[in-house]
């Protein structure tokens, strides 16, 4: 169901979460919308930790809608509870079981069919379990007395939510189990609440073991979403009978399924509306003890799951952007003798040498690349694909641009330690024309490609008046002209790079 569901309406739900979170009450509804929708809070936690890493969205607004998928997640409750127990669902389960396999099998090759072929595949076999569970947990093979003779506090099953829910890594599915067994009489309203509660805090802990490895961004996701629910625990707990007895007597509900799931609904809405007045210091609270990485060659990459394509798409541009930068400041670094201090923004102290510096770019094209082919494995529409491919297209570019200025760096270094004025004046003069190059980019790629040609023809004419003046030897023009050229197929390859990352796409 997840996974069809996903694939039928995550694009859309990409769009709409990264369009509707500006403020954290809004991203607390598209949270709960969302979820409500894709009956999945793993799958919305995974969209948000993209967007996080990429930096589409603040880890605060993040933060609001991890609060808001906990309130949507409640409503697979009510549909079990409406669906699974009101209504004669089993004798549908095989039939619609069957139906979403002849969907897989005949249409598999067009994905909309598919996925719908998916979900019902998952609706079927969800509803036919449920039926095996309210069997397996009849009131005549386990009785209630069995429960009451363990002699165990309630609050006590708490626990064994938690443990329950670790091990089959779904809250939902607990929720199910639990429903079942107060279905069948085997367990209390207090007992069904106490182990809600621990289900609540026990899905976490897929979230906490998946981002051990991860890094600061998808840590920072993570432990709020783990600190959140384990605070909202703590209260539920703390007001478990009193809410407990609120609902029994308060709301209009005689059937304890929907006593139960208003129940998980009204402490996680709780727990929202304590945490919400405090979202700013708490986000600070996690930045603090989650402390950003030393410094890495491609961070958004390693931030951003290549599951969700918005976001990877997003996280390979921005890194695209920044290898540019760095190209551009290799190019200055090579025909400049002082290093500049933004290049301390994009070279650590460790590589100083053009050659490292080299080295570096190449490394970050190479992560890049492994990126994008671990993206491949993903589905993707063919706009999707059309737009990473653009940025692969630049990223080799860029490639092609560092190597220019490589290949020539010999004839560089002569450049820019000769004293003789003619040299001085075309090292400046090249420098110029990446100066006006650079910011008629901006403008027009068209025009600035044109100014590159005009530049290469003037140095041509330059380089052959020092060879008339005898300013330079003879077997010293092919290096320089050839230097001329390389400048040339830089800006070429820059300008195309240039176009590929800021294109609106």
């Amino acid at each position: 169901m997840e996974n069809g569901l996903k694939n039928l309406a995550g694009k859309s739900f990409r769009t709409f979460l990264k369009k509707y979170t500006e403020n954290a009450f809004l991203a607390i509804l598209v949270g709960i919308i969302v979820t409500s929708i894709l009956q999945s809070s793993s799958v919305v936690s995974l969209m948000v930790l993209a967007f996080v890493g990429a930096g589409i969205i603040p880890l605060r607004n993040a933060i609001a809608i991890i609060f808001g998928t906990n309130l949507g997640t409640t409503i697979t409750g009510w549909i079990v509870a409406s669906v699974g127990f009101k209504l004669p669902i089993d004798s549908l389960a095989l039939p619609i079981l069957g139906v979403g396999g002849i969907f897989i099998t005949l249409f598999s090759g067009r994905i909309f069919f598919t996925e719908i072929g998916r979900f019902l595949v998952g609706f079927g076999a969800l509803f036919m379990g449920l039926e095996f569970m309210k069997d397996a947990v009849d009131v005549q093979t386990v009785s209630m007395d069995a429960i009451a003779s363990l002699s165990i506090p309630v609050h006590l099953f708490f626990i064994i939510g938690v443990l329950l829910t670790a091990i089959i890594q779904s809250s939902s599915a607990t929720m199910a189990i639990t429903l079942s067994a107060l279905y069948t009489g085997m367990i209390s309203l207090e007992i069904a609440g106490a182990i809600v509660i621990g289900g609540y805090l026990g899905t976490t802990i897929t979230v906490f073991l998946g981002a051990l490895g991860g890094g600061a961004v998808k840590k920072q996701v993570a432990y709020a979403h783990v600190g959140f629910n384990f605070i909202t625990s703590i209260i539920a707990l703390i007001i478990l009978y009193p809410l407990i007895d609120f609902v029994k007597n308060k709301l209009p509900f005689e059937d304890p399924l929907f006593q139960l799931v208003s129940f998980h609904s009204i402490f996680t809405m709780i727990g929202i509306i304590i945490m919400f007045p405090f979202l700013t210091p708490y986000t600070k609270l996690i930045q603090r003890l989650v402390k950003k990485e030393a410094p890495s060659l491609t961070p958004m990459l390693k931030s951003v799951p290549s599951e969700v394509i918005d976001g990877a798409s997003e996280a390979i541009r921005k890194e695209a952007a920044n290898l540019l930068e760095r190209i551009k400041k290799y190019r200055f670094t090579a025909f400049n003798e002082e290093k500049k201090a933004f290049t301390a923004q994009f070279f650590d102290s460790n590589t100083d040498s053009l050659v490292n510096q080299y080295g570096q770019i190449q490394l970050i094209e190479g992560e890049i690349i492994t990126y994008y082919l671990s993206i491949q494995k993903e589905k993707m529409t063919d706009t999707e694909a059309e737009v990473l491919q653009t940025y692969i297209h630049g990223i080799k570019r860029m490639s092609l641009a560092a190597k220019s200025i490589k290949n020539v760096l010999h004839t560089i270094l002569a450049l820019k330690e000769s004293d003789q004025n003619e040299l001085i004046q075309l090292k400046f003069a090249v420098q110029q024309q990446y100066s006006q190059f650079y910011e008629k980019l901006k403008d027009s790629p068209e025009q600035a490609l044109q100014l590159a040609e005009d530049a290469y023809r003037e140095n041509v004419n330059a380089i052959y008046e020092m060879i008339e003046r005898k300013v330079l030897k003879k077997d010293e023009l092919t290096s320089f002209l050839h230097l001329n050229s390389q400048i040339r197929q830089f800006k070429f390859h820059f300008t195309e790079a240039w176009s590929s990352v800021h294109t609106e796409k």
